[in-house]
């Protein structure tokens, strides 16, 4: 554990591409981030299932690795928010993915037959959920406006509507 540390803390002081220590008084990365606080409990309540997967295993293990690293993540996503650093939002995924993630390992090693159906069916219910509507790559909305977000751009050459960011592609049915 205390190699780890020292490794976490002497990567960013020889980091050979710029200062690390100088983007804590950057100015201007606030505004950017500011959309990861807006709407937290309707954009991120399914996480509340990994939540209660990461609460068992951590009653099973105090030094759980995804319950720590969940913790950690965040108690400085809420530090961000808390303190006005929106850029600190940046670490939701140290916050999303080890829920995620032992919600899997919690449904993929249940034992009991009723237990384990109930954890698949919770767990396909939310991912029909959490995926209603979405498709990788669109900047649409769940209205089906599309926001004005700097990179999406609309596709000239089909006849989806689909926006994406990035270069125009073709339309995912194959229609131009």
């Amino acid at each position: 554990m205390g190699a780890a540390g020292l490794v976490a803390l002497t990567v960013p002081l020889v980091w050979p591409y710029y200062s690390f220590f100088s983007l804590l008084g950057a100015d201007g990365l606030d505004d950017i981030h500011r959309p990861l606080y807006a709407h937290v409990v309707g954009r991120f309540c399914l996480v509340a299932l990994g939540v209660v997967a990461l609460g068992l295993r951590w009653r099973r293990d105090r030094r759980d690795p995804l319950a720590l690293f969940f913790a950690l993540g965040l108690a400085g996503y809420a530090i961000g928010g808390l303190s006005g650093h929106q850029a600190w939002g940046r670490v939701l995924p140290a916050v999303l993915l080890p829920a995620q993630i032992a919600l899997a390992i919690e449904t993929a090693e249940a034992t009991a037959g009723r237990v384990r159906r109930a954890l698949t069916t919770v767990t396909a219910a939310a991912l029909l959920v959490g995926g209603r509507g979405r498709r990788p790559g669109c900047c649409r909305t769940s209205s089906g406006r599309t926001p004005s977000r700097p990179g999406c751009v609309r596709h000239p050459r089909s006849d989806c509507g689909r926006t994406s960011p990035g270069p125009p592609r073709r339309c995912p049915s194959g229609r131009r």
